[in-house]
Protein backbone atom coordinates (compact mmCIF):
# COMPACT_ATOMS: atom_id res chain seq x y z
CA UNK A 1 0.00 0.00 0.00
CA UNK A 2 1.76 3.46 -0.77
CA UNK A 3 -0.19 6.45 1.12
CA UNK A 4 -0.30 9.50 -0.65
CA UNK A 5 -0.29 12.16 1.69
CA UNK A 6 -0.59 15.03 -0.93
CA UNK A 7 -3.74 14.50 -1.92
CA UNK A 8 -6.98 13.20 -0.38
CA UNK A 9 -8.31 10.20 -2.81
CA UNK A 10 -7.99 6.97 -2.03
CA UNK A 11 -8.66 4.58 -4.67
CA UNK A 12 -6.94 0.72 -5.57
CA UNK A 13 -6.03 -0.85 -8.78
CA UNK A 14 -9.37 -3.07 -9.89
CA UNK A 15 -8.97 -6.68 -10.87
CA UNK A 16 -10.25 -5.43 -14.33
CA UNK A 17 -6.75 -3.45 -14.90
CA UNK A 18 -4.63 -6.48 -16.47
CA UNK A 19 -1.39 -3.70 -17.27
CA UNK A 20 1.87 -4.32 -15.63
CA UNK A 21 1.54 -1.67 -13.48
CA UNK A 22 -1.52 -3.27 -11.79
CA UNK A 23 -1.28 -6.60 -12.08
CA UNK A 24 2.06 -6.45 -10.62
CA UNK A 25 0.08 -5.11 -7.37
CA UNK A 26 -2.78 -6.84 -5.19
CA UNK A 27 -5.84 -5.44 -7.18
CA UNK A 28 -9.55 -4.93 -6.03
CA UNK A 29 -12.18 -7.81 -6.46
CA UNK A 30 -15.94 -6.54 -5.44
CA UNK A 31 -16.71 -8.05 -2.17
CA UNK A 32 -20.31 -8.45 -0.04
CA UNK A 33 -19.91 -4.74 1.38
CA UNK A 34 -19.45 -3.36 -2.21
CA UNK A 35 -21.90 -0.34 -3.16
CA UNK A 36 -21.71 1.29 -6.35
CA UNK A 37 -21.42 5.20 -6.22
CA UNK A 38 -22.58 7.43 -9.17
CA UNK A 39 -19.07 9.23 -9.80
CA UNK A 40 -15.88 8.14 -11.68
CA UNK A 41 -12.62 8.86 -11.17
CA UNK A 42 -9.65 10.60 -13.12
CA UNK A 43 -6.74 11.71 -11.40
CA UNK A 44 -3.92 13.15 -13.08
CA UNK A 45 -0.41 13.26 -11.04
CA UNK A 46 3.03 14.90 -12.32
CA UNK A 47 3.57 11.19 -12.70
CA UNK A 48 1.09 9.73 -14.57
CA UNK A 49 -2.50 9.17 -14.12
CA UNK A 50 -5.51 6.96 -12.86
CA UNK A 51 -8.86 6.45 -14.25
CA UNK A 52 -11.76 4.08 -12.90
CA UNK A 53 -15.04 3.91 -10.98
CA UNK A 54 -16.29 5.36 -7.66
CA UNK A 55 -17.96 2.68 -5.05
CA UNK A 56 -19.06 2.23 -1.38
CA UNK A 57 -16.73 -0.31 0.73
CA UNK A 58 -16.01 -1.37 3.74
CA UNK A 59 -12.14 -1.14 4.25
CA UNK A 60 -9.18 -2.20 7.09
CA UNK A 61 -6.47 -0.80 7.69
CA UNK A 62 -5.04 -3.13 10.96
CA UNK A 63 -7.48 -3.42 13.79
CA UNK A 64 -9.33 -0.24 11.99
CA UNK A 65 -12.39 -0.64 9.79
CA UNK A 66 -14.44 1.84 7.86
CA UNK A 67 -17.80 1.06 6.72
CA UNK A 68 -18.85 3.11 3.45
CA UNK A 69 -15.72 4.68 2.24
CA UNK A 70 -15.92 6.27 -0.64
CA UNK A 71 -13.15 4.86 -2.85
CA UNK A 72 -11.86 5.17 -6.25
CA UNK A 73 -11.40 1.52 -7.96
CA UNK A 74 -8.96 2.15 -10.79
CA UNK A 75 -9.85 0.41 -14.25
CA UNK A 76 -6.53 2.62 -15.90
CA UNK A 77 -3.68 2.79 -14.00
CA UNK A 78 -0.82 4.81 -16.09
CA UNK A 79 1.96 5.73 -13.29
CA UNK A 80 5.20 4.91 -14.41
CA UNK A 81 6.55 5.42 -10.56
CA UNK A 82 4.59 2.16 -9.35
CA UNK A 83 7.07 0.13 -11.95
CA UNK A 84 9.93 0.95 -9.41
CA UNK A 85 10.43 -0.99 -6.29
CA UNK A 86 10.36 1.71 -3.75
CA UNK A 87 11.35 -0.23 -0.73
CA UNK A 88 14.77 -1.34 -2.89
CA UNK A 89 15.25 2.20 -3.45
CA UNK A 90 14.83 3.68 0.18
CA UNK A 91 16.83 0.41 1.40
CA UNK A 92 20.04 1.51 -1.12
CA UNK A 93 19.49 5.30 0.49
CA UNK A 94 19.34 4.23 3.90
CA UNK A 95 22.58 2.14 3.18
CA UNK A 96 24.29 5.08 1.51
CA UNK A 97 23.04 7.32 3.86
CA UNK A 98 24.17 5.34 6.88
CA UNK A 99 27.75 4.85 5.30
CA UNK A 100 27.96 8.62 4.65
CA UNK A 101 27.13 8.83 8.78
CA UNK A 102 29.67 6.32 10.03
CA UNK A 103 32.65 8.05 7.67
CA UNK A 104 31.64 11.56 9.43
CA UNK A 105 31.57 9.66 13.03
CA UNK A 106 30.49 12.97 14.21
CA UNK A 107 27.73 13.01 17.17
CA UNK A 108 25.00 14.77 15.56
CA UNK A 109 25.47 11.53 12.94
CA UNK A 110 25.12 8.62 15.72
CA UNK A 111 22.11 10.42 16.45
CA UNK A 112 20.69 10.53 13.09
CA UNK A 113 21.64 6.38 12.75
CA UNK A 114 20.20 5.66 15.80
CA UNK A 115 16.85 6.92 14.02
CA UNK A 116 17.09 5.73 11.19
CA UNK A 117 17.98 2.15 12.55
CA UNK A 118 14.84 1.77 14.37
Amino acid sequence: MLFDTGSCELWIPSIECVTKRCITHTRYRKSWTFHPYPQTISIQYLSGKITGDMSKETIGIGKLTIPNQIIGVANVVDIPLLDVNLYFINKIIRDKYLTLLNLLGSSMGRNIRTCLSK
